[in-house]
């Protein structure tokens, strides 16, 4: 079966990010995070409320190979995406959508 992806993207004016998080998400079954932007590294934090893949494991990035889910919950990740010319973009403080972390919820059944 192949990963579940969290893709996260740069939007039109290359300022902010959205990131789109498979959800549910199974037990057992595997994600990656990775970016619309050519050469973009994606950093996936589970350090609000635990994470879902165990062992102390709160960070992901694009450069990861697929992990397993080994915890389930409901899980927030805080996202950033740094581009090639080395800015970190984050989420838009003024979105419709408040958030109180940057980041999106990994559900995990």
């Amino acid at each position: 079966m192949p990963p579940n992806t969290i893709l996260v993207k740069l939007d039109n004016n290359q300022e902010y990010i959205t990131a789109n998080f498979p959800s549910p998400v199974k037990l057992g079954e595997t994600v990656r995070c990775q970016s619309d932007t050519d050469g973009g590294l994606v950093e996936i934090y589970f350090d609000v409320n635990g994470s879902p893949f165990g062992s102390g494991k709160t960070e992901i990035d694009s450069n990861d190979p697929p992990l397993e889910l080994k915890v389930p919950g409901d899980f927030t990740g805080r996202c950033y995406l740094t581009t090639l010319d080395g800015v970190k973009h984050t989420y838009d403080p003024n979105a419709k959508r408040p958030r109180t972390t940057n980041g999106g919820d990994m559900i995990v059944r």
